[in-house]
């Protein structure tokens, strides 16, 4: 992946002695870039695995390393690359509740996905910006972005890509109180979930369903789907402690000793 330099305790030494005595040390922004003679798209990979890194632990570094990516895709120049730093800050402020920031990295990743015709990466950029637009309580541009998402997501066939607008959608009808369009996007979206197996997220489509129904006072179908919530959650439970018994047992195992 990258062209790796090996780095000996000679030059380990001689790079902490220059330290302690003052002297500037190369690279400065990261001791990881020292270990490699990176070319331009490397370095641009460098910082996304740093960004992703840091994102959860310090978004402002990880934001920082963005920006340094962003840089360099513009320099080189990578505009699918430019698209995905875009995106990457948009989730970065989102976390950070600086949906200003977010809407113009959205914005501009959008504008550059169009300009090279992307449909996928365009699919990503409505995606987000619906919802951003959900985040603000700007429904109807949330409804405009998420519709255009799910549209392009049907036309290329992606159904993974498909769940995020569904649920800006359904967010969105809720907080409209229009909760027949929550269940024909809630119904929709479990259908998808059952085709591609997920049952995190079709607990989740059940839980949006039993609601939507609750507010239509349909107890009955409310109640149904409340049910069927909590099957699916039981069955997330059992399979999540399996798997933790799986690797507890692997770590107690005589090869881990």
């Amino acid at each position: 992946m990258f062209n790796r330099r090996v780095i000996t305790a000679k030059d380990a030494e001689l790079m902490s002695s220059r330290k302690l005595e003052g002297e500037p040390v190369q690279p400065t922004l990261h001791p990881m870039i020292a270990c490699y003679e990176a070319s331009s798209l490397n370095l641009l990979e460098l910082y996304a695995i740093l960004a992703r890194r840091k994102k959860q632990r310090d978004p402002k570094k990880a934001e920082e390393y963005l920006k340094q990516a962003l840089g360099i895709a513009k320099d080189i120049p990578n505009k699918e690359a430019m698209v995905t730093c875009y995106l990457n800050l948009l989730n970065i402020y989102c976390s950070q509740n600086e949906f200003g920031n977010a809407l113009d990295c959205g914005s501009k990743a959008l504008k550059i996905a169009q300009e090279i015709g992307d449909s996928k990466l365009q699919q990503k950029c409505c995606a987000n910006l619906g919802r951003v637009y959900c985040y603000l309580k700007e429904f109807d541009k949330a409804i405009q972005y998420s519709s255009n998402a799910l549209k392009i997501a049907k036309e290329t066939g992606d159904k993974t890509a498909q769940l995020i607008p569904y649920f800006t959608l359904c967010s969105s009808y809720s907080s409209l109180g229009r909760f027949k369009e929550v269940i024909n996007c809630g119904s929709q979206a479990l259908q998808v979930t059952k085709e591609i197996e997920t049952p995190e997220l079709e607990f989740r489509c059940y839980e949006i369903l039993a609601q939507a129904y609750e507010k239509l006072s349909d107890f009955e179908k409310a109640t149904n789907n409340y049910r069927k919530a909590l099957e699916v959650g039981n069955k997330v439970k059992e399979a999540l402690e399996k798997e933790a018994l799986k690797v507890v047992a692997e770590i107690e195992s005589p090869a881990c000793q």
